[in-house]
């Protein structure tokens, strides 16, 4: 098995090598706006000088463009410089513009790209900056990401649209709304359809359609239409989603030099082993479909009978009455009343996960 260091770097790398800083472009070229605010106000010359001025701010003072005083955007090139702005080269002591890269590579991979700097040589190079506080806010993941979507909102609040009425955000809305699906999903929070559909990189519309034809790897909706994180597992298993490592790495803070390289990345194969698993109904009555629910006819075979009253069908392997159970809305089966023992029907309202060699080994 991998080290959490080793699978850490790898993930890393991959992010760095996809990732196309879209995010950071939109949070910097949304300051166009105050150049049209300007422009309207007191005319183009005036919205050339200021926006001017904001780029220098934001290029910073040890910058050497900043340096050359005389250079001054022009009435009609402003609007075409600040539509091409490059959003992280222009910020480069923007904590706020490291706090999305750090929220992209949490949604995409589920790492921090910040754990690369942890080392005391890495920490002392120029371009590890704001190092100390972004690795000290890394120790509580939930938290950092939570206040870095706070800030996210905040900034859709003040934000504008284009032409076409799009959010000038888009991109950047899209990267929260992952990073905070995966979080909820971490946390064993129910998730949305529109929430599994970002963790797995389809549609909603395709997740929808797998839950409406009950094929084997879709999810389960509650009727909440919220969906149990363990009845993702396989839904997601098979599009390749990448599951977190920030608890593991979280066990190890502070991080020391060669931090992780001895330790072996657990609960990988947890996505993997959905097979190992069965989805079994429970009525409100908390009546669950497991295999003791047979009964046995008069040879002496067991079998299951599921469907609604005068609907109802005779199974006699556990496994086929469950998939045949997955497919009706509500799940219904035949068992013993705790009571008077009298096998009465009742309805599935929500799902729950099993291990399979737990339950069929109570036959």
């Amino acid at each position: 098995m991998a080290s959490i260091r080793q699978v850490f770097e790898e993930r890393l790398e991959t992010f760095r090598e996809n990732y196309n800083f879209h995010p950071h472009d939109e949070v910097v070229r949304s300051l166009a706006v105050t150049g049209e605010i300007i422009s309207l106000i007191s005319g183009d010359q005036a919205a050339a000088r200021a926006m001017t001025s904001i780029e220098q701010i934001l290029e910073g003072p040890g910058n050497p463009q900043s340096d050359d005083g005389g250079r001054e955007l022009t009435t009609e090139d402003w609007r075409e410089k600040w539509a091409e702005m490059e959003g992280y080269d222009l910020c480069p002591d923007s904590v706020f513009l490291d706090e999305l890269l750090e929220l992209s590579a949490f949604a995409e991979q589920g790492i921090l790209s910040v754990w690369d700097f942890a080392e005391p040589d890495v920490q002392a190079l120029p371009e590890a900056r704001n190092l100390t506080e972004r690795l000290k806010a890394s120790a509580n993941v939930p938290a950092w990401i939570e206040g870095i979507c706070a800030k996210v909102d905040r900034l859709e609040r003040l934000g504008h649209t284009n032409e076409s009425g799009r959010s000038c955000f888009a991109e950047l809305l899209a990267t929260r709304d992952l990073a905070r699906a995966r979080l909820k999903y971490d946390r064993g929070e129910p998730i949305t359809i529109y929430e599994l559909a970002l963790l797995s990189g389809v549609t909603p519309k395709r997740v929808q359609n797998a839950i409406y034809a009950k094929t084997d790897e879709a999810p389960i909706v509650d009727k909440n239409n919220l969906i149990n994180p363990d009845s993702c597992e396989a839904w997601l298993s098979a599009r390749d989603y990448v599951p977190s490592m920030w608890k593991q790495v979280s066990k190890l803070f502070p991080l020391a030099r060669d931090w992780g390289r001895s330790v072996e990345l657990e609960g990988q194969e947890a996505c993997e082993e959905f097979s190992d698993f069965l989805f079994v109904p429970i009525a409100n009555d908390g009546s669950i479909f497991l295999p003791d629910v047979c009964r046995e006819n008069r040879d002496g075979r067991s079998y299951y009978q599921v469907g609604g009253k005068g609907e109802e069908e005779v199974f006699f392997e556990y496994e086929e009455a469950l998939e045949k159970l997955q497919k009706i809305d509500p799940p219904k089966w035949r068992r013993p009343n705790p009571d008077s023992g009298k096998w009465g029907i009742v309805a599935g309202r929500t799902w729950k996960r099993v291990r399979r060699a737990e339950i069929l080994g109570e036959r």
